[in-house]
């Protein structure tokens, strides 16, 4: 791999990239993917029986999600030397038990915690002589005093979090240099830090009367998520001159993105593509009134039941390499130009990606990495023919599966019963995979004679 596929963000699952089963955790942290450097790890499928100590001098960020987090995070904490930024997300976390022992991350950012998890508070203590920054997202009932007194702490974020206990311990933080929030209480704690030069309010969830009655004089920046208020956000901007920086998300209406540049020429203005309530990207003025105009064209109905198919998977499928796999190894055979065409679309930042949900965004990628002129310039039918294939040999994983079938049969109308086709799938051998692999009509024909209205 180059040394920038190697620092880019690997994410694993369990059961992808053409058939390798990332099960192991020595397959991921000791083989083909040792020497990535940021990995993002779902725990679902993992086998932990046959974990083994190792020693990992490669990773230093790792993103888990999964109901296994927590074990995953202390078999990291103990054997990755050189972790420093852990990002967990506990939404789906079983009981488990862990028991820190040392820790020298410098970065923390936690989702959907719980006092269920007082293991967070002990990795969050033991690392109170690294820790730099600290992300608390959704969590419910956290306990903040593990942070009182950190010396270290220039960053803290606190954003949709309830019932929080000990908040007092933010006065501590004499460190503290940048504060996020969405409550009030929280920003009026950073009076009495005097090192602090920028707190960023989070609008999105903030009293908006409240706010509007109230000048909060450390506020410098502000970040708006969500459908924007234009109204508010403009008594906002007037009631608290200080402002320097605002973050919004792209505008409907181009005309009101002009209005807040001319009435604010002070303040500097960047906009960012949401989804799920995470910004995927900064964007420029240009770029912001391009994705708009974009965003227009999109909206034009697809008539190609295969370019809808693409469509339909692109929202179904979170990961990228089982989406776009089939469809580079239609245009080649060489395993090397395949990867290497995957690379060039995975690579891309959030916003194209975000695009590239589009078939006539797509397209125009396909054009450019048909290099050979096979099926895709002269043969489109033949080339969709061939994605097919690649799609149902891809993977038996039922997710996986489940998804292709559905928007198969959403875009050709086939009205086939996804459960019983599914099975159906699942349950046949290599030799009759391969069969109605090759023949779309087999494919259809077997949709049909397993239609919803004969079931």
């Amino acid at each position: 791999m180059k040394r920038k596929q190697l620092n880019q963000l690997w994410e694993i699952y369990t059961g992808q990239y053409s058939g390798v089963e990332y099960r192991n955790l020595e397959m991921i942290f000791q083989g083909a993917l040792s020497k990535c450097s940021r990995k993002k790890i779902s725990t679902l499928g993992l086998d932990f029986m046959s974990a083994t100590v190792f020693k990992d001098r490669v990773t230093e960020e790792l993103q888990l999600t999964g109901k296994s987090v927590i074990k995953m995070v202390g078999i990291s904490v103990e054997n990755c030397q050189n972790l420093i930024k852990l990002n967990i997300d506990l939404g789906m976390q079983l009981k488990d038990i862990f028991q820190v022992k040392q820790s020298k991350l410098q970065e923390i950012e936690i989702h959907n915690c719980s006092n269920d998890y007082n293991f967070v508070q002990e990795l969050i203590q033991k690392s109170k002589r690294t820790l730099l920054s600290l992300t608390l997202n959704q969590c419910h009932n956290f306990d903040l005093s593990p942070i009182k007194y950190s010396r270290l702490i220039n960053h803290l974020s606190i954003i949709k979090c309830k019932n929080l206990r000990k908040e007092d311990s933010i006065a501590t933080l004499k460190t503290l240099v940048y504060l996020e929030s969405d409550q009030e209480q929280i920003l009026f704690f950073s009076k009495r830090i005097d090192k602090l030069r920028r707190i960023t309010l989070n609008l999105s969830k903030v009293n908006q009367k409240s706010i509007q009655q109230r000048q909060i004089d450390t506020v410098r920046s502000i970040l708006y998520q969500g459908c924007v208020n234009y109204e508010w956000l403009n008594l906002i901007l007037q009631r608290n001159p200080l402002i320097t920086d605002a973050i919004l998300p792209v505008f409907d209406n181009a005309s009101q993105i002009v209005k807040l540049l001319g009435s604010y020429q002070q303040i500097q203005f960047s906009f960012r593509l949401f989804k799920s309530e995470q910004y995927l990207e900064a964007l420029t003025l240009k770029q912001a009134i391009q994705f708009m105009k974009s965003k227009q064209n999109q909206n034009s109905i697809i008539t190609n039941p295969d370019h809808k198919v693409y469509e339909l998977l692109s929202k179904r499928l979170i990961d990228k390499q089982q989406l776009y796999h089939p469809y580079m190894a239609a245009l080649t055979k060489s395993n090397y130009e395949i990867q290497e065409n995957l690379m060039f679309i995975c690579e891309k930042p959030p916003t194209i990606l975000k695009q590239l949900e589009h078939f006539n965004e797509f397209d125009k990628y396909l054009s450019r990495m048909d290099n050979h002129h096979f099926h895709y310039t002269y043969q489109p039918a033949k080339y969709f023919e061939e994605v097919f294939k690649n799609q149902l040999l891809n993977s038996k994983e039922e997710q996986y599966i489940r998804s292709i079938v559905q928007s198969y049969d959403e875009a050709y109308n086939l009205g086939g019963d996804l459960e019983q086709v599914v099975k159906k799938i699942q349950s046949m051998n290599c030799t009759q995979l391969n069969e109605i692999s090759t023949n779309r009509e087999r494919y259809f024909e077997l949709c049909r004679k397993n239609s919803r209205s004969k079931t």
